[in-house]
C-alpha cells in the first residue's frame, strides 16, 4: 500500500493541465531554464489536437503504477480512457474529472496526509506535506481547471514580474516595484531582458525577499539578446518580491524584468 510516487504525481496532473490548455489554446511556455531563451507559445485551439497530443502518453503513464492500490484508487478513469479514446467534449473533461476525484481519494488513503487548517483539498494537504521534504508544486493553471490547491503549493505558469529595472548610466538605475507574488509559491529569481542595447556584463545586485528575510543574491548579464533570461546567484533559494536593485556596469536605456520562474514547463507533458 504505497501513495504514487512524486514523479507519476506530477506526470498526472501535468498532463491535466497540458490537456486543459490545448484544448482551449491557451499559450504555455515553451522553455524556462538557465540560459534560455523564454518563448510563449499559443497553440491551435481544439481537444482533438490536445488528445492527440498526450493521451498515448497518459495511457502509458497510468498503466504504469506496480501497486495494487495505486491500481484500485484509479481504475475508473482509466478504464475510461481505454474504452477508446474521448472525442468529444464532455467526455474528455468527464474523463480528467475522473482523474482529480481520483487523485483526492488515492491521497486520503494515507494518514500522513491527513487534512489541516487551511487545506483545501486531500491532493493539497498531500502537497502540503510532501513539499516539507521536496519540491512538488504543481502548474498554476492546474487549480484554474481543476481546482482547490492553495497557492503556495502551485508555481507561477509564466514568469511572473516583481519589478522593472531601467540602466540610467554608468552603474546607475531606476528601479520600479510592480508586486510580490501572492497566487503561486515562491520561486527562482531571474533577470529577463526586455531590452538590451549592446551590453557587454551588466551585475545587478537585487534586494530579495526569501522567507522573509532580505536578502542580496546577484546576476551577471553577458547575453544581450531580448527575452534572455539569466537565473540569480543563489538558484538554491526562492524568493517572493524583490524590493530594490543596485547594478554594476550596463548601457544607459537598457531595461530588464526581476522574475519568479516557474519550476518547470509543461508543453511536452
Amino acid at each position: 500500500m504505497s501513495q504514487i510516487s512524486n514523479t507519476n504525481l506530477k506526470v498526472i496532473c501535468d498532463k491535466a493541465t497540458r490537456h486543459a490548455l490545448l484544448a482551449n489554446g491557451s499559450p504555455m511556455a515553451d522553455d524556462i531554464a538557465t540560459g534560455a531563451i523564454y518563448v510563449e507559445t499559443a497553440p491551435a485551439a481544439g481537444l482533438l489536437p490536445a488528445n492527440d497530443a498526450i493521451l498515448a502518453a497518459l495511457k502509458t503513464a497510468v498503466t504504469n503504477f506496480t501497486d495494487a492500490d495505486q491500481q484500485a484508487d484509479f481504475i475508473e478513469p482509466v478504464l475510461t480512457l481505454f474504452q477508446g479514446t474521448p472525442l468529444l467534449n464532455q467526455f474528455m473533461y468527464s474523463f480528467w474529472s475522473g482523474v482529480r476525484r481520483a487523485l483526492d481519494a488515492h491521497m486520503s488513503r494515507y494518514s500522513v496526509n491527513a487534512m489541516a487548517v487551511g487545506d483545501r483539498s486531500p491532493l493539497d494537504a498531500a502537497l502540503r506535506v510532501i513539499n516539507l521534504s521536496a519540491l512538488v508544486r504543481l502548474h498554476g493553471d492546474f487549480n484554474t481547471y481543476f481546482g482547490d490547491i492553495s497557492p503556495v503549493n502551485l508555481f507561477t505558469p509564466l514568469p511572473f514580474v516583481l519589478a522593472h529595472i531601467t540602466i540610467t548610466g554608468a552603474s546607475t538605475l531606476t528601479f520600479v516595484h510592480v508586486s510580490a507574488i501572492s497566487d503561486y509559491g515562491p520561486g527562482q529569481i531571474a533577470i529577463h531582458n526586455t531590452k538590451t542595447e549592446g551590453l557587454t556584463s551588466t551585475v545587478l545586485t537585487l534586494t530579495a525577499i526569501a522567507g522573509g528575510l532580505a536578502l542580496a543574491p546577484t546576476s551577471t548579464v553577458t547575453v544581450q539578446t531580448d527575452e534572455h533570461l539569466t537565473v540569480c546567484s543563489d538558484t538554491a533559494q526562492v524568493y517572493t518580491d524583490c524590493t530594490g536593485a543596485t547594478v554594476t556596469g550596463g548601457v544607459s536605456t537598457d531595461t530588464f524584468d526581476v522574475v519568479i520562474l516557474p519550476d518547470r514547463v509543461i508543453n511536452a507533458a
